[in-house]
């Protein structure tokens, strides 16, 4: 009697320790989501937001696992204490903006938002991290604790895409609305609102309206001179517009001016739903305009919209905002540019613009141009650029069907008896006077960098120019990298090594081991995230589910990794093969559900082999080492996120990076020597 008495006292005190670490993973999951989506607002929607929570998440968790090792804790403290800390990380990130003193609008230097993201991110990362350590001395089990926690995380995931949005639309509603005030100071907080695509807000100033989507301004309505340069150069190049495409920001004062056009239809694609829904409610002449019969409202991917429309449209407006995202990035590419040459009729006309400065170009700004002009001009015959403070790309489907002559264009304007404030004759043949287009094509005779989906340079070209209004630090950064990044390649050199001491007779290194697997782990999982972006056209929403894939996969993985060294071994290349089918596949440049499932396949095998190697080192080493091994994991997610997110994707490509992976996976396979003995650090 006695002897069931302490089973059902075991019983209920193993729940409890499980229901912990269930819960660690959880409140990890939901922390890490919502933190990504703050910051992709903070930063106005750049993905390396992404990759800098992951990399300041990864290190408050290895240095509190670590630190945890040494001194004593109660996991329920540090786990309560993560949990009344979130809500003081969110309204940090949300008003350093004022903390620091700095200006709406005013650019931020790297230095300034790395300074804010670890006050804010890293004391919560510590002390989950400390939670987990905590827990494995109270369980005596570590495998155990990863297992709970990998389930916890990846139901944390799912209830981040469900059930997230929902919380955070509530507490921007309510307790946390102050913050989203304060965060536009000088501006009447019209709306905002949490969507599948990002954070909506809405602002009023003098009767004008501002719309942000993840902190990037989609459009301001007024800004006539802007909205006329937009539309008129494009359409006035084109002989005779019939059918136009105008994707994004056409609520900002775009569809007027194209309605100005009595035979034009134009369809207005724009990504999100409820964007278009706010507009139509709050903004004075939205929904007349949106109601006109002439136009035709899409909703979702206009890439995909695009790649259906073979031969339809006489020309195509893209480009609304600067390729500061890899969301934005996307119409700047060789594929989109492809995909418009298809779309378009054999007289039609692309445009698109990017923003500069007539007076003056910095090294950066003329690598986003040139960059620009010579992946456009490897789709298109005939490409012409206008100079402004918007330089605007003018691509025609067959050569001799763009004109960027001003007295062509000043005689159609007045054919056609359209009636503007700026773009008017005089305007025209100011802007595209001899002396400024001979300075034009003196800039882009020299050859750029191709902006592709899979490698993005004109994205990283324009963060570095947006950098350079605070510092010059990120440029010769990028600099430093592109003549010094081979050195990445050595690190599986010491796994190799490591490797070949154990075929010599050497205790396994189990600690190289660790910090290779965690770094080819997180750079595949980055990859697949930054690949769906692309591809797909949206990840805001995604994140939690990559998340979940990737913790799911460790749960299994956590299994496998006990059952034999062959097991592990089999996990080992099977990460190796993921990682090449994965840069097959997308050597073939899918878009849509082929890419989906090929990112969700590799976030999956990454946390499968994450998991497994986790398992498999504990099993072969001393006992008391699981914090010290978690850390060395976490350390090693640390290195790959920050060489792969920062520095790899958007220099060498998803290729290089696919490349890189299967290197590591291929020298863990090849030098793995079966042991079951306990083996040193």
């Amino acid at each position: 009697m006695k002897r069931n008495n302490c089973s059902q006292v075991d019983d209920k005190k193993r729940g409890a320790f499980e229901l912990r670490a269930f819960l660690l993973g959880v409140i990890s999951s939901l922390a890490q989501v919502a933190l990504v989506r703050e910051l992709l607002t903070a930063f106005y929607g750049n993905e390396v937001a992404y990759v800098l929570v992951l990399l300041l998440w990864l290190a408050g968790n290895a240095l509190g696992a670590w630190s945890a090792g040494r001194r004593r804790g109660s996991a329920t403290v540090f786990l309560v204490g993560a949990v009344l800390l979130l809500p003081a990380s969110i309204v940090l990130i949300r008003l350093f903006r004022i903390i620091l003193g700095l200006a709406m609008g005013e650019d931020v230097g790297p230095a300034f938002v790395c300074v804010a993201a670890v006050v804010a991110i890293v004391p919560v990362s510590i002390l989950l991290g400390a939670c987990f350590t905590a827990l494995v001395r109270a369980g005596k089990t570590a495998v155990r604790v990863y297992t709970f926690e990998a389930a916890g995380f990846l139901a944390g995931g799912l209830l981040s895409v469900i059930w997230l949005p929902m919380v955070m639309g509530f507490l921007d509603a309510g307790p946390l609305h102050f913050t989203r005030e304060l965060q536009w100071p000088g501006y009447h907080l019209v709306a905002t609102q949490e969507s599948p695509y990002g954070n909506i807000v809405l602002l009023e100033k003098g009767g004008a309206y501002s719309m942000f989507e993840n902190g990037q301004r989609m459009f301001t309505t007024g800004d006539v001179l802007f909205s006329e340069e937009r539309v008129h150069f494009a359409l006035l190049s084109h002989s005779a517009p019939r059918r136009v495409l105008l994707i994004g920001s056409g609520m900002g004062g775009a569809l007027e001016e194209v309605l100005k056009y009595p035979e034009v239809m134009v369809d207005d694609a724009e990504l999100d739903p409820a964007a278009v829904d706010m507009g139509r409610r709050y903004i004075p002449g939205v929904g007349r305009a949106l109601s006109d019969a002439r136009i035709r409202v899409v909703s979702g991917d206009a890439r995909a919209l695009v790649r259906r429309m073979h031969g339809q449209y006489d020309v195509i407006i893209a480009g609304s905002m600067p390729p500061l995202s890899l969301l934005a990035n996307r119409y700047y590419t060789v594929e989109f540019f492809k995909e418009a040459f298809e779309a378009l009729r054999p007289d039609g006309v692309l445009s698109f613009s990017a923003p500069a400065s007539e007076n003056y170009l910095n090294s950066e700004a003329k690598r986003v141009l040139r960059g620009l002009y010579t992946t456009a001009k490897g789709v298109f015959p005939e490409v012409k650029v206008l100079p402004g403070d918007q330089y605007i790309f003018l691509a025609g489907k067959l050569p001799g069907t763009v004109t960027d002559r001003a007295d062509v264009l000043a005689v159609r304007l007045k054919a056609r008896a359209i009636r503007t404030k700026f773009v008017q004759e005089y305007y025209v043949a100011s802007r595209l006077s001899p002396d400024r287009m001979a300075n034009v094509s003196a800039l882009v005779d020299v050859p750029g960098e191709v902006n592709t989906d899979l490698r993005p340079a004109g994205f990283m070209a324009a963060v570095a120019y947006q950098a350079t209004h605070a510092s010059d630090m990120v440029p010769k950064v990028f600099d430093i990298f592109k003549a010094w990044g081979w050195v990445v390649f050595l690190i599986p050199v010491f796994a190799a090594g490591g490797m070949l001491m154990a075929r010599s007779g050497s205790k396994l290194p189990v600690g190289t081991v660790m910090v290779a697997a965690g770094f080819v782990g997180i750079a595949l999982q980055i990859a697949a995230l930054f690949v769906y972006q692309a591809k797909v056209g949206y990840s805001y929403m995604a994140v939690g589910i990559f998340s979940a894939l990737f913790m799911g996969g460790a749960v299994l993985g956590s299994r496998v990794g006990r059952w034999s060294d062959q097991g592990l071994l089999s996990c080992v290349r099977g990460l190796c093969f993921s990682g090449g089918i994965f840069a097959w596949i997308l050597l073939l440049h899918p878009d849509g559900g082929m890419a989906s499932w090929a990112c969700f396949t590799a976030s999956l095998a990454a946390g499968l082999s994450t998991g497994a190697f986790f398992s498999w080192a504990l099993s072969v080493t001393k006992e008391g080492f699981a914090g010290t091994l978690y850390a060395l994991d976490l350390s090693g997610a640390v290195l790959g996120t920050l060489c792969t997110g920062i520095f790899i994707l958007p220099i060498w490509g998803v290729e290089g990076l696919a490349l890189l992976c299967v290197w590591i996976a291929a020298c863990l396979a090849a030098g793995f020597y079966p042991s079951r003995e306990s083996a040193d650090l």
